[in-house]
């Protein structure tokens, strides 16, 4: 009983790390784009960190990250760009 409340207590504390570091705004903004592998083409919008502006890039359609936005707009809204 007790090992499954220190287990349970564990694993949250360890998603809310993820979530906060790659959900949050700014956490997921900072990521790298990513196209992925798969050779699908999706226009995609990705933030980049150096410029400050949302990018367009073209996402292949799989193994991409948080860092995706379908919009110009949906990325500048989510990490504040210009």
């Amino acid at each position: 009983m007790k090992l499954s409340l220190i287990w349970m207590v564990v694993l949250i504390i360890s998603l809310e790390s993820i979530s906060s570091v790659y959900g949050s705004k700014e956490g997921r903004c900072y990521l790298p784009r990513v196209t992925g592998p798969c050779r699908g083409s999706f226009p995609s919008y990705g933030y980049n960190p150096q410029t400050g502006a949302c990018e367009r890039f073209i996402y292949g359609g799989c193994r991409g990250n948080a860092n995706r936005f379908k919009t110009l707009e949906e990325c500048r809204r989510v990490c504040h760009a210009k």
